[in-house]
C-alpha cells in the first residue's frame, strides 16, 4: 500500500483519522494518541442518522463527539457540528476540551482557525464547530448541520429540550447526523425519548453502553480499587464462593472463568458501591438501562425484587405455539409468548385490557394458573378491538375455559358485548356488582376501573409479586412495572412516555384467581 493510498484509507474512516491526528491528556495527566475504545468504535461504525445512547459514566462519549466533529470539519469544508450541554460550565468544558484536542492535532491535517473564541471554532476551509446551551436561541442560527451532538440529555429542561429537537431536526442537512447522550436522571423526558426509540415508535437508534463492555477504559481505576478491596481483606482477593447472586450473574456475563479482569471489577463495583452507596452506582454504572432510570425514590415495585427476576429470566424461555392452536391465535403469533401449555385439569385466569388498534396502547392479555405462575401473554398496539375480542375468546378457549376479567373501559366495550353476546356467551366471564336506585345488586359482565378498585389490584399485585406468591416470566411486564410510579398527586401508573397496559392486564388476572372465582 503506497503512503498515498494509507492517507485515504484513514481519511475515509473516521476512527483511523482520529487515532492518527489526535492527541488527548489521558486520566494520568498525559499527552497520548486518541485511541478509540471499544464504546466510542461501536457507536462509529453504526451511526444513524438519529442516535440516542444510554451509559455508565465516563465511558469518553463526549471525547469521541469532540474527536469526530474535528474529523468532519477537517474533511469536509463548509460543515457545522454543534455540541450542546445543559449549563453554561459544563459548555464550557465541552469547549475547553475542543480547544485543546485542537490545538494537539496533528500538523499534517491541521486547518488553520480564523476565530477561537465565544465557544466557537471557525476554520479556513468555512467549517466550524459551535458549543452551545440547550435552548439557546443563538445557537447555530441559520446554519445546515451536519453533526450535533447533546450530551447529559436527562439534565436538560424537558420543555427546552423539545423545542431545540424540533429546530436541531429542521436545520439538519439530508447526510446529518444527531446524536443524544447521557447517563439517566429518573423518569423524566430523557426516559421518554429512550423508551420510544427502543420499542420502535420514533426514528432515534437506541445504544446502551455499560461499564462491562470494555476491558481498558477502567483498567488502572480497576487495579487500584482492587488493592484496596485487599487491604480491606487481609490481602486477600473476591472468590466466586463469596459472591451473591447479582454478582455472579455480572461475573458470568463477563465470562469470568475465562475473563481473569472479572473479578477485578467486581471488586472495583465493590469498593465504588461502599464509597456511593448502591443505588448510586446503579445510576451512574448500570449494567442495563433500565437500571439506571430506578433511582428515583417513586417505585410502586420494588427495584431490587424486580432486577432479581429478570437476572433470573435466563432461565425461562418462551416454548413455540402448537401448531393445532385455532388460525387466529396462529395469527398473532409474533405478539404472543407461551410459557406453559394448557394442562388438563389446571384453572387459569386471564386479565384482559383493550387498546384502541390504532398505534398506541396495547391491548393486552395475561395469564395465570392457578399456582400463581405466568403462563401466556399477548400484546399488540394494532390490533382493532373487535378482532382482539374474537382472539381473547380463543385464547380462552384454549386455556380450559380461563376465567377472563376483561376491562370494560372505552374499547373494552366492544370486547365484553362481543364475550357476553347471548347467542355465543362465553361461558366463564367475571363480573362485578352493581347497586341501582332501590339498592338492589345487579352483575354485569367486565370489569370497572375506578379510584376505588385500581389501588386495590395494584398493592394486591405488589404484594404477591414482592413475596414471592406469583412467578412473572415477561421481561416486557417487570420493564413496566420499573416505570411504575406513585405520581405527585398519589396515583399509581406509568410515567411519562411509558406504558402500563400489561401491569393492569396481570393485576386482572390476579383479581380473578385471588377472589377464587370460577364459574360453571
Amino acid at each position: 500500500m503506497t503512503k498515498e493510498e494509507k492517507l485515504k484509507r484513514i481519511v475515509a474512516d473516521p476512527v483511523l483519522w482520529c487515532k492518527y491526528f489526535c492527541n488527548i491528556v489521558d486520566k494520568s495527566g498525559r499527552k497520548v494518541h486518541f485511541n478509540p475504545t471499544y464504546h466510542q468504535k461501536v457507536l462509529a461504525k453504526n451511526f444513524g442518522k438519529f442516535n440516542i445512547v444510554a451509559k455508565s459514566r465516563q465511558l469518553g462519549i463526549t471525547s469521541w463527539a469532540i474527536a469526530y466533529s474535528l474529523y468532519l470539519t477537517h474533511t469536509e469544508p463548509d460543515t457545522v457540528c454543534m455540541l450542546m450541554s445543559y449549563s453554561l460550565d459544563t459548555v464550557d468544558i465541552v469547549f475547553k476540551k475542543l480547544k485543546a484536542m485542537y490545538d494537539d492535532l496533528n500538523p499534517a491535517v491541521k486547518i488553520r482557525d480564523v476565530a477561537n473564541n465565544r465557544k466557537e471554532l471557525i476554520l479556513e476551509n468555512r467549517s466550524r464547530i459551535v458549543c452551545s446551551v440547550c435552548g439557546s436561541k443563538d445557537a447555530a442560527r441559520g446554519a445546515t448541520l451536519r453533526y450535533v451532538h447533546l450530551t447529559e440529555v436527562a439534565f436538560m429542561d424537558d420543555e427546552k429540550l423539545k423545542n431545540q429537537l424540533v429546530a436541531i431536526e429542521a436545520a439538519l442537512r439530508p447526510d446529518g447526523q444527531v446524536v443524544l447522550e447521557s447517563t439517566s436522571n429518573g423518569m423524566n423526558r430523557w426516559y421518554e425519548l429512550w423508551l420510544r426509540a427502543v420499542n420502535k415508535e420514533s426514528q432515534y437508534k437506541p445504544f446502551f453502553f455499560s461499564w462491562l463492555d470494555d476491558n481498558r477504559q477502567f483498567l488502572q481505576e480497576y487495579e487500584e480499587c482492587a488493592e484496596v478491596y485487599r487491604n480491606r481483606h487481609d490481602g486477600l482477593d473476591l472468590t466466586t464462593e463469596e459472591l451473591d447472586e447479582e454478582e455472579l450473574a455480572l461475573y458470568n456475563k463477563m465470562d469470568g472463568d475465562k475473563n481473569p479482569l472479572a473479578m477485578k471489577k467486581l471488586m472495583w463495583r465493590r469498593v465504588k458501591i461502599s464509597n456511593i452507596g448502591l443505588e448510586k452506582f446503579r445510576q451512574e454504572y448500570p449494567t442495563t438501562a433500565m437500571e439506571s432510570f430506578l433511582v428515583t425514590g417513586n417505585n410502586v415495585f420494588d427495584p431490587e425484587k424486580i432486577q432479581a427476576r429478570v437476572n433470573g429470566l435466563a432461565a425461562t424461555q418462551p416454548l413455540a405455539i402448537p401448531g393445532n392452536v385455532p388460525a387466529i391465535i396462529r395469527k398473532w403469533k409474533r405478539d404472543l409468548k407461551i410459557w406453559q401449555i394448557p394442562k388438563s385439569g389446571m384453572r387459569y385466569y386471564a386479565g384482559v385490557d383493550t387498546g384502541e388498534g390504532i398505534g398506541s396502547d396495547n391491548s393486552v392479555i395475561e395469564i395465570v394458573n392457578s399456582d400463581g405462575l405466568q403462563v401466556l401473554e399477548f400484546a399488540s398496539n394494532n390490533v382493532k378491538p373487535y378482532e382482539f375480542a374474537d382472539l381473547v375468546r380463543a385464547i380462552g378457549i384454549w386455556y380450559n375455559t380461563a376465567l377472563l376479567v376483561v376491562e370494560k373501559l372505552s374499547a373494552g366495550h366492544t370486547v365484553v358485548d362481543k364475550l357476553y353476546d347471548s347467542a355465543n356467551r362465553y361461558l366463564r366471564l367475571y363480573k362485578y356488582k352493581e347497586y341501582d336506585a332501590k339498592g338492589n345488586v345487579r352483575k354485569k359482565p367486565g370489569f370497572q376501573t375506578s379510584a376505588k378498585s385500581r389501588p386495590i389490584i395494584i398493592n394486591r399485585i405488589v404484594e404477591m409479586f414482592e413475596t414471592g406468591q406469583v412467578c412473572i416470566n415477561s421481561k416486557a411486564l417487570l420493564d413496566e412495572m420499573k416505570a411504575f410510579q406513585l405520581d405527585d398527586k398519589g396515583k399509581q401508573q406509568a410515567v411519562q412516555g411509558a406504558k402500563d397496559d400489561r401491569v393492569l392486564a396481570f393485576a386482572m388476572a390476579l383479581e380473578g384467581l385471588v377472589n377464587g372465582i370460577w364459574y360453571v
